[in-house]
């Protein structure tokens, strides 16, 4: 009899453990689905431009689930907007902690490098997301405006040229490179594919900017627009 009453108290622990493991198991699906809501009212939030109220709701997110990299990548660029630099590098180093292989927090890490003038750690971050993923335009786009802001010009080139024979037709890839040819001297293949890039964004300034200063005689080395796009969009970011 008592070895009868310990098979069910084993029993009784058993389903006891397993009541728990379901509750557990609610509990994290209805933070799980808290959370999601919290970063979905941030995305529309930043949408409306308005940052601050974004931040609010992806940090509410990310404290549901701390261990989300995409929502850490989020906080990251939204604070990067606010130009937060301390607070920006802070979130994109958990983000990459959480997830080394997220190429668009090592993108736009390095992108608010660039901004503070980082040059060289810019460049690593750059080069780890083409790494992982190789085919991306605009991250080769970046890449190549960093090689340039080290100096290293001819790897700008051969970057922005790969970047367009993946695609032909890319406004960013095309006015990085006519600029490169601008500060070569090369006004001819400068002129070609800044007109290239005008034609394929009509919307975007820079490029017939650039035409109108080439065209008058005047080469001033300018300040590009930075491309990278917000993450879940191709939008650019200016």
């Amino acid at each position: 009899m008592r070895f009868g009453r310990g098979k069910e108290s084993r029993r009784a622990v058993w389903a006891l453990l397993a009541c728990c493991l379901l509750v557990s198991a609610a509990c994290a699906q209805s933070r799980m689905r808290a959370a999601e809501a919290h970063y979905n009212k941030g995305q529309e939030l930043r949408q409306t431009g308005d940052l601050r109220g974004a931040l609010r709701e992806y940090q509410k997110a990310a404290e549901l689930v701390p261990d989300s990299a995409i929502t850490h990548t989020m906080i990251a660029i939204t604070y990067d907007d606010l130009e937060d630099n301390a607070n920006a590098a802070r979130a994109f180093q958990k983000a990459l902690a959480l997830k080394p292989e997220y190429a668009i927090a090592h993108h736009r890490y390095g992108i608010m490098l660039e901004r503070i003038g980082d040059n060289q750690r810019a460049l690593h971050e750059h080069q780890e997301a083409v790494r992982l993923e190789p085919d991306d335009v605009t991250y080769l786009v970046s890449l190549g405006r960093a090689q340039e802001s080290v100096g290293d010009m001819e790897a700008a080139r051969s970057t922005y040229e790969r970047a367009l024979q993946i695609n032909p037709d890319d406004p960013f890839a095309l006015l990085y490179l006519g600029d490169w040819y601008a500060a070569q001297g090369n006004v001819s293949k400068a002129v070609e594919l800044l007109q290239r890039a005008a034609e394929k964004k009509p919307d975007w300034e820079y490029p017939r900017k650039r035409l109108a200063e080439l065209e008058a005689g005047s080469n001033p080395a300018g300040q590009k627009p930075v491309t990278g796009p917000i993450v879940g969009s191709d939008r650019p970011r200016r």
